[in-house]
C-alpha cells in the first residue's frame, strides 16, 4: 500500500498530481464551452477589438486550476482554501507591492536595454492624443493582470504545491518552470532565447511562491 499512500495514509504526491491533472482537463473543456457561450453573447459589443474577448477567455482560464486545486487540497490533503495561496492572508499586501515593484524595475531595465541597442523605439502619436495612450495602458494592464493570474494559479498552483508538501520542492519548481516555458512557445516572435528566459522566469516565480506561500 506504500506505493499508493504515504505514512499519513494519504495518496502520494504523484497520485495527487495525476488526479488533479485529470480533473483539470475535464474542467478545462467544460470551462471553454462556457467561455464560448459568454463570448458569443457579448459579440458585437467590442467591434474590431480582440482584447476584451481575450480577457474574457483569460478570466475563465482562472477557474479550472483554482477550483480543482482547492478541491484536491481539501479532499486529498485536508487543507483549507487559504492554503492554496490565493486568500488574503497576513503579508499579502506587502508581497503584492514588492512583486509589482520588482516586476516594474526589471521590465523597465529590459526596455532600457532594448531602446539603447535599437530594438525598440518610442514616439508620440499626436493624432490620437494622450487619452488613447491612457486607455490602451489601462486595457493592457487589465488583460495581462488576468492572464498572469490564470498562469500563476496553474503553474504555481496545486501541482507545484503538493510536491512541495512532499519535500520535492526543487524538482517541482524545475518541472513546472519547464512546462511554463513550453506553454509560451506559441507567443509572437518566440525563439530559443525567449523560451529559456520564460523557463528562468518560471523558476523565479516558483521560488517566490516557496518564499511567500501566496
Amino acid at each position: 500500500m506504500s506505493f499508493y499512500h504515504d505514512n499519513n495514509g494519504r495518496w502520494r504526491s504523484g497520485w495527487r498530481a495525476s488526479i488533479f491533472f485529470i480533473a483539470f482537463i475535464f474542467a478545462w473543456w467544460l470551462n471553454v464551452d462556457i467561455a464560448n457561450i459568454v463570448v458569443r453573447a457579448t459579440d458585437g459589443y467590442f467591434p474590431g477589438d480582440m482584447i476584451p474577448t481575450l480577457t474574457i477567455y483569460e478570466t475563465f482560464r482562472i477557474f479550472p486550476p483554482l477550483v480543482v486545486g482547492w478541491l484536491c487540497g481539501k479532499y486529498l490533503e485536508g487543507l483549507p482554501f487559504r492554503a492554496f495561496g490565493t486568500a488574503f492572508t497576513n503579508g499579502w499586501l506587502k508581497n503584492w507591492l514588492l512583486g509589482i515593484a520588482m516586476g516594474g524595475v526589471t521590465l523597465c531595465f529590459a526596455v532600457l536595454l532594448a531602446v539603447t541597442f535599437g530594438g525598440l523605439r518610442f514616439f508620440v502619436d499626436l493624432e490620437k492624443g494622450n487619452g488613447t495612450v491612457a486607455t490602451s495602458l489601462a486595457v493592457s494592464l487589465l488583460f495581462f493582470a488576468v492572464a498572469a493570474a490564470a498562469e500563476e494559479v496553474l503553474f504555481r498552483g496545486y501541482i507545484l504545491q503538493t510536491f512541495v508538501r512532499s519535500g520535492l520542492a526543487w524538482p517541482a519548481i524545475l518541472l513546472t518552470a519547464l512546462f511554463f516555458g513550453l506553454a509560451h512557445i506559441g507567443n509572437p516572435d518566440t525563439g530559443p532565447v525567449a523560451v529559456l528566459n520564460t523557463i528562468l522566469a518560471g523558476i523565479w516565480f516558483g521560488v517566490a511562491y516557496l518564499k511567500t506561500r501566496d
